[in-house]
């Protein structure tokens, strides 16, 4: 009958590598662990009767079997630290988790580039993994030989929107833990800024352009009723551009209807964030409305552009007028304008532009002031006297600029 023995308690462990004292008759410590290969145990002597020279062994030992791995308890092989995903998996649980972000229509849009340049190649079974610098490189020369969909011109894709497809690829990676192996680059560096600024006679022409419109004789009643239709779209958006300095998304999201809580008529104040909606890095603050644009707030049922509308004509404007092309008469155009005119006359009054920053989003008031300021009646003051100057000019220019539509007669 063979006697069962136990081994004395180890001195010194490393997952599974355990180091013993000497045996009997011996001087060396010994180091033992689990060998999958074989099936059993395996053992070694350390080369040393030092016990800390012993334990530097049993390191030694550990690192060359295991590479540096941590090894499963269970079969004592090493775990698989590596994670494998697909790209579309990770692009998938990220538009997932950011359905309530106010920025979800961007994220997608910006992904669904990345997406179609993934359904070109012959294996679309890419791994987050496999996309470094040299993938994204060729996905950015990719994208800008991609014409800019439903635009007339076939303008190619700036290089700035190209990087955010690439910045939110990243943050696609980041949300499934998984590091990107290439860095994006900042979009403010790749485009030149439009220098291009309307002045007030520009932004009559504009209006005109929308009430008394002139141009080749139509074929017929359906093609003028589009005409107008048009117009109008663009009209709306010129009136709460120039009353609000709102970015071209904020201003297609203004709508008088109670349930967003945007328009206060007793204060005459418009937030331009609805309720609901999470405030994102594109700050939309509360802001006056010059006397000029009240009625046209107070007599507007629902939104006041509708979405999409403007975007269609506002480029065919831009060219009948003259405006300079290559982008710098986008509709991005009367918010800079506006800005550039009301920064003018500040600084001509000898007043701070200090204001025009917070109507522009582009300064918060502390949390706890925003809540009341709004309120005060000095708030935003200088900023909305110079809109209403500006409005009355633009109202001698083309009378009924800011006049509600429903009250105009063609």
């Amino acid at each position: 009958r063979m006697r069962k023995t136990t081994r004395p308690k180890p001195l010194y462990c490393r997952d599974d590598f355990r180091l013993y004292a000497p045996r009997q008759g011996r001087t060396n410590f010994e180091i033992v662990w689990y060998d999958p290969a074989i099936g059993r145990e395996r053992s070694v002597s350390a080369g040393t009767a030092s016990l800390e020279r012993a334990c530097v062994a049993l390191d030694n030992k550990y690192l060359e079997i295991t590479k540096g791995r941590p090894c499963c308890p269970t079969c004592k092989r090493p775990h698989d630290n590596e994670k494998r995903m697909l790209a579309l998996e990770a692009i998938e649980i990220y538009l997932a988790s950011a359905t309530e972000k106010a920025s979800w229509e961007a994220i997608e849009y910006r992904l669904k580039h990345v997406v179609a340049y993934i359904a070109t190649l012959a294996n679309a079974g890419v791994l987050c993994q496999e996309i470094d610098e040299t993938w994204i490189a060729k996905f950015r020369a990719w994208s800008e030989k991609i014409p800019v969909a439903n635009s007339k011109d076939g303008r190619q894709r700036a290089l700035s929107t190209i990087e955010n497809s690439v910045i939110q690829l990243a943050a696609a990676f980041r949300h499934v833990k998984d590091e990107p192996r290439f860095k994006p680059m900042q979009p403010k560096d790749l485009n030149r800024t439009p220098r291009f600024r309307a002045k007030v006679e520009h932004l009559v022409e504009m209006f005109r352009y929308c009430l008394h419109p002139q141009g080749p004789t139509v074929r017929s009643e359906q093609e003028r009723a589009r005409r107008i239709r048009e117009r109008q779209h663009i009209l709306a958006f010129l009136q709460v551009s120039a009353l609000t300095l709102a970015r071209p998304d904020a201003a297609h999201d203004i709508s008088t209807d109670a349930s967003r809580g945007q328009w206060e008529s007793e204060q005459a104040i418009l937030a331009l964030n609805p309720r609901g909606r999470r405030q994102t890095k594109k700050y939309r603050p509360t802001v006056p409305i010059a006397r000029q644009g009240c009625s046209l707030f107070d007599e507007t049922k629902g939104f006041i552009v509708k979405t999409g509308s403007a975007r269609k004509g506002f480029y065919t404007m831009a060219q009948e007028l003259g405006l300079p092309g290559d982008r710098e008469s986008g509709m991005k155009l009367i918010r800079r304008s506006m800005a550039d005119l009301i920064r003018s006359r500040l600084v001509a009054a000898g007043k701070s532009d200090d204001q025009l920053s917070v109507f522009l989003g582009h300064r918060k008031i502390s949390s706890v002031s925003e809540l009341y300021a709004p309120f005060n009646p000095g708030y935003l003051n200088n900023v909305r006297a110079v809109i209403e100057e500006i409005a009355d000019e633009i109202e001698a220019g083309c009378q009924g600029a800011f006049t509600p539509q429903k009250h105009r007669t063609e």
